[in-house]
């Protein structure tokens, strides 16, 4: 196979290719942000202690390689003249924080129509790259969020507006930092006003950086579902006002809070009534390719690496809102505690992580401990305590259900560390229906050298 007659591999080079094709550079981004990545290296440079990792001069200038799939690796690093007999899997901010000289760029997939040349830190500050000339201001959307809101805004299309908001996890400002028990219906929840605001106000945020732009002593805050704080507001004498003083700015009167309650069971009823039509602000309020996460009982790591499984059952979480924790503080985000098999204690703790290319194999949980709260919620199951039912842990993330899905190619396993580390362990690869060990050496002495 050559460059011309190239396809892609993996989910991953599909999205690639699907996002590049309808010009959605950010979308680009934020796939490589999140994907299993592929650097190349010579076995024996580790023993020799020199550096493994790929340098290539392209056009006069540095280039340090890196791929979305071994078929691209193998096929590009052929072409230059060379050869890999290894390679580690990586993902993108640990590549970072190995990476030996700001100087040298990265060239992803190089000679291959999805490729792209960058400096190291253009992935995590895509966001730069994208403009809002439609607002007629100097606005740059945070995340997909905001990038349908702003395009529903410049358009006038108020219903797209709010199929985006209601569908979104805002961030909502706090007077003092929650306990691992309260959420947003405890007696006490520390609600905050806005300062400054004529009449009273509650705020809420699409982004760290819309809030940062409104509040700049930036107070605690903890992440919401749009319909669920809808649902528990404490006031209706309060108005909402999403990011106040952007240009996405919204306001509704607190007697209108159970109507974004309402608008959010009528798009779920859009979505059940046909699949083939999703909401776009359900489609597109994760980033193209979401990428998922479950955490993993102690010791069911070597049902998957040694065992050879490959389907994940459970509850499962979007790994975005979820984020770079400890065990500890993945174990308060998610509700997860002894009678789990978890301790926060723990010094470390196994991930599971793969991206959802079919989202609609993954049901939001809805429904509670027993019959009658799976009732009150309008739901469809029920688990035993401390699930709550409506859709969301008691911090705010997304919950999800999955039934025996099988992972796709690419998935990774992850141990998370109680330093906050993250290290992989293995990938999936789909085409021979096993897990490949990643190797235990230290990643930065093994590509840049010790």
């Amino acid at each position: 196979m050559d460059a011309a007659s190239w396809e892609p591999a993996n989910d991953v080079e599909h999205a690639l290719r699907r996002v590049l094709l309808d010009g959605d550079q950010r979308a680009y981004l934020d796939i490589l942000g999140t994907a299993p990545l592929y650097v190349p290296t010579e076995a024996s440079a580790y023993q020799e202690g020199r550096a493994a990792l790929f340098v290539w001069d392209i056009d006069g200038m540095r280039f340090a390689p890196v791929f979305t799939s071994p078929d691209a690796l193998e096929l590009a690093v052929a072409e230059h003249g060379q050869s890999a007999d290894a390679y580690h899997v990586v993902t993108y901010p640990q590549l970072v924080e190995i990476w030996p000289d700001p100087t040298l760029r990265l060239a992803i997939d190089p000679n291959l129509p999805i490729g792209a040349f960058l400096n190291i830190d253009d992935i995590a500050t895509g966001a730069d790259l994208l403009t809002a000339a439609e607002l007629g201001v100097a606005f740059t959307p945070s995340n997909p969020v905001e990038e349908l809101l702003a395009e529903a805004a410049a358009a006038g299309d108020s219903s797209g507006f709010l199929d985006a908001l209601v569908a979104s996890v805002v961030l909502l400002p706090i007077s003092r930092p929650l306990s691992g028990v309260e959420d947003i219906e405890s007696p006490g929840f520390p609600w905050r006003d806005l300062p400054g605001a004529a009449e009273p106000t509650i705020a809420v945020f699409t982004s760290p950086e819309r809030l940062a732009e409104a509040w700049p002593d930036v107070p605690p805050s903890a992440p919401v579902p749009v319909v669920r704080l809808a649902d528990a507001w404490p006031d209706a004498r309060y108005r909402l006002v999403v990011n106040p003083g952007s240009v996405l700015e919204a306001t509704f009167a607190g007697d209108e809070l159970r109507g974004l309650v309402d608008w959010g069971q009528d798009m779920l009823s859009r979505y059940d009534e046909s699949r083939a039509s999703v909401p776009r602000a359900v489609e597109r309020a994760a980033p193209p390719l979401v990428m998922l996460q479950k955490v993993l009982a102690h010791g069911e790591a070597d049902h998957y690496v040694r065992g050879g499984r490959h389907t994940v059952t459970g509850f499962v979480y979007p790994y975005d809102p979820v984020g770079r924790a400890t065990p500890a503080g993945l174990y308060a985000a998610l509700d997860l505690g002894p009678d789990d098999g978890f301790d926060p204690a723990d010094p470390e703790v196994h991930l599971l992580r793969w991206p959802a290319h079919r989202p609609e194999l993954y049901r939001l949980a809805v429904g509670g401990p027993d019959e009658a709260t799976r009732a009150a919620n309008d739901g469809w199951m029920i688990e035993p305590a401390p699930f709550r039912g409506g859709g969301a842990t008691s911090a705010g993330v997304p919950q999800l259900k999955a039934d025996s899905v099988a992972v796709p190619h690419d998935a990774v396993l992850v141990r998370l560390g109680a330093d906050g580390e993250e290290r992989l362990v293995a990938s999936y690869d789909a085409d021979h229906g096993a897990w490949v060990p990643v190797a235990t050496v230290d990643l930065r002495s093994a590509l840049v050298g010790p």
